[in-house]
């Protein structure tokens, strides 16, 4: 892994993004499902921090959108789900997941989730 990026642990990866949620960041959030329609923005913004590359599977018609670091899948939003998704691992650009985000969503995100680095 490139220096440039921040270490990668799951674990506490979704304790931030946890925390870095909210209704600023998905017009989808709520306290009992915080991850529901928050992939987009998460997957862009563990790209970004931690490298890797970001994937697509389609659930329920729409596009679903995780990470895969390290040579691992890592989906950060799965607990939306009451059953895992029937991953495709489709490799997409960053432009493709961010048609699933707004702009001050992803923002508001990258902010939060910086704000919780070591």
């Amino acid at each position: 892994m490139s220096s440039r990026f921040e270490t990668f642990d799951p674990d506490v990866a979704r304790d931030r993004f946890r925390t870095a949620w909210s209704e600023e960041t998905s017009t989808r959030y709520s306290a009992a499902t915080p991850a529901r329609g928050q992939c987009g923005a998460t997957a862009l913004v563990a790209q970004l921090i931690h490298g890797g590359s970001i994937e697509q599977t389609i659930v329920d018609g729409e596009a679903h959108f995780y990470n895969r670091i390290d040579g691992e899948r890592h989906d950060l939003t799965d607990e939306q789900f009451d059953q895992p998704p029937m991953y495709r691992d489709v490799a997409v650009t960053r432009e493709a997941a961010m048609a699933d985000t707004t702009t001050d969503q992803y923002a508001t995100l990258l902010r939060r989730y910086r704000e919780l680095l070591d």
